[in-house]
Parts: structure tokens; C-alpha cells; sequence
């Protein structure tokens, strides 16, 4: 396999190491990427990376190339997902205190009943909602 180019002989300036993934997977024959798929389905039903759907177990898909960033881009990320994070943590709350918010995002009728009636079974989650529990409203 010849590869596109070589980031030792053109150096990074000007061109991403996600790109140099890329257009390497690009050069793979399509029926390596088939194999390469299939294995990949196989291993994650052997390994039990499933969720099921409808009732039936499937393989959560995996990405068959890893996505490349540096660590300028990574810290990026980590901050927009801990700010997307933090507006989903004040939800329930602002559901609760907010009629405007109500309107925007309105909740089943069922959890809005519950919400709003008195001994309702509804908890509202706060930041420290438990280990392994969404925060949210929880029936």
C-alpha cells in the first residue's frame, strides 16, 4: 500500500492528522473495508457492545477509523460538552421554576402530571443524581 503522502517529508503545517487517516482508509480496497466492517460488527456482538432495540439485541456501530485531534481541538471539546452538560443538568429545574421553558420543551403528559402534583412521583435529580442515573425527572 502506497501511502498518500508523508507527514515526515511535508511536515503538519497546513495539513490534519485526521486528514493523513482519511485518505490512508480512503486507499483500502472496498472489499477490506467490508471485512474490515464485518469483524468489526462480529467482535462487538462477542463482546457483548449491544443495545437492544425493539426486543432485539444489535451491535452498537463502531467507527471503523479512530478520529484524530490534537490536543488544542480535544480541550475544545471536553469544554463545549461540559458546557452542553451543565445547560442539561439545570433542565429539571428550570422545567419546574419556568413557565417559558415549559412551552419551549414541553414533557409527556405523564411526567407533567406527576411533576406538578402534590406527593407526585416524580424526583427531580440534582448534580449529584447518583451513580449512573440520568439527571432528570425520574417516575
Amino acid at each position: 500500500m502506497t501511502l498518500p503522502f508523508s507527514p515526515d517529508e511535508h511536515g503538519l503545517r497546513g495539513v490534519s492528522l485526521d486528514l493523513y487517516l482519511r485518505q490512508i482508509f480512503a486507499s483500502l480496497p472496498p472489499e477490506t473495508i467490508k471485512q474490515l466492517h464485518q469483524q468489526i460488527h462480529d467482535e462487538a456482538l462477542r463482546k457483548e457492545l449491544v443495545y437492544y432495540h425493539e426486543g432485539k439485541i444489535e451491535a452498537i456501530n463502531v467507527m471503523m477509523r479512530p478520529l484524530a485531534m490534537f490536543s488544542e481541538q480535544l480541550n475544545y471539546f471536553h469544554y463545549v460538552s461540559q458546557t452542553l452538560l451543565g445547560a442539561l443538568k439545570r433542565m429539571p429545574e428550570l422545567y419546574l421554576k419556568d413557565f417559558q421553558v415549559r412551552e419551549v420543551v414541553p414533557l409527556a403528559a405523564v411526567l407533567e402530571t406527576a411533576a406538578f402534583s402534590p406527593g407526585g412521583a416524580v424526583v427531580l435529580l440534582g448534580s449529584e443524581g447518583g451513580a449512573g442515573m440520568p439527571l432528570g425527572f425520574v417516575v
